[in-house]
């Protein structure tokens, strides 16, 4: 089954506003003839930002001209923001109920975003909490991509489409554990994404894992998730499997591979989106 996602807070109006129109307005771009900031359509995602792989921070110079770390964001944020938005709305719907499982009443909810590219698991949380409040904490390498989250999470809690009592932290390397009690100071819930971090050639899977499960072994984490999104492509889960290996015994929903049916590109134009997803409990409460 295809399922149709259309985003209701973080609406086609944000995106619209916040990305679209700053790519469609910009001087470079010209529509008519196909080029986005003075770049050829197909050169744009498969010459340049290669389905985010490029260094959002190197910036880009081509016969076209040059790009800025902020332009390049901006591309990607472009072609690729509503299909990931889309696709983790589906996954925090499919993964709802162990979502719930670990959501305790009276507990801050954080959502840690691992590699959280321009804060889209945070939008995508915001419609499925339907206004109520989280904190999010982000990490990223780039800084280009950090400062993209930031400004796009604060534009959409000043605009009322999320709770302004929700809370945001950028950061550029994953917390050490040890730093627990600082980062949380009052117990918390958390729930992990993982959103295409798995496709990284760089990814230190075993590292990963042993700061997930010191993380979780601290007193002031009450109950912990961990939400998996990805390609269908073999080479980009290849590594995942081992990964759940190396966490240990954990109650796990199931890599599941879904299609739903997204408006891309402002509303422009229908697309459709194939990706897996997975839902672990890292940490139940305790009776």
């Amino acid at each position: 089954m295809i399922f149709t996602y259309e985003r209701d807070l973080i609406s086609d109006a944000f995106h619209r506003k916040n990305i679209a129109l700053r790519v469609q307005r910009d001087p470079r771009t010209n529509l008519s003839k196909n080029l986005l900031l003075g770049c050829p359509f197909h050169h744009v995602r498969f010459g340049i930002i290669k389905n985010g792989s490029i260094d959002f921070d190197a910036g880009y110079t081509s016969r076209f001209g040059a790009l800025t770390p902020t332009d390049l964001v901006m591309l990607y944020c472009y072609l690729y923001l509503p299909r990931h938005h889309a696709e983790l709305q589906s996954t925090f719907d499919r993964c709802s109920t162990w979502i719930d499982d670990v959501s305790i009443p009276g507990l801050v909810t954080w959502l840690v975003d691992l590699g959280c590219g321009p804060g889209t698991a945070g939008l995508a949380f915001a419609d499925h909490c339907r206004g109520a409040p989280f904190h999010y904490f982000g990490f990223d390498r780039s800084s280009a991509m950090r400062s993209t989250a930031q400004s796009l999470l604060n534009e959409a809690r000043l605009s009322g489409l999320i709770d302004r009592e929700s809370k945001f932290s950028i950061a550029s390397e994953m917390f050490n554990p040890a730093t627990i009690h600082d980062l949380f100071p009052i117990p918390v819930n958390i729930i992990f994404v993982a959103s295409y971090l798995f496709a990284s050639k760089s990814l230190d899977i075993v590292s990963l894992a042993k700061t997930l499960n010191a993380v979780i072994l601290r007193d002031r984490v009450k109950a912990a998730v961990f939400l998996y999104v990805n390609s269908t492509t073999k080479f980009a889960n290849r590594s995942y499997e081992r990964f759940v290996r190396e966490l240990g015994p954990i109650r796990r929903l199931g890599v599941k591979e879904q299609q739903i049916q997204y408006r891309r590109y402002a509303g422009r134009i229908a697309g459709k989106a194939q990706f897996v997803n997975d839902c672990m409990i890292l940490k139940e409460l305790s009776p």
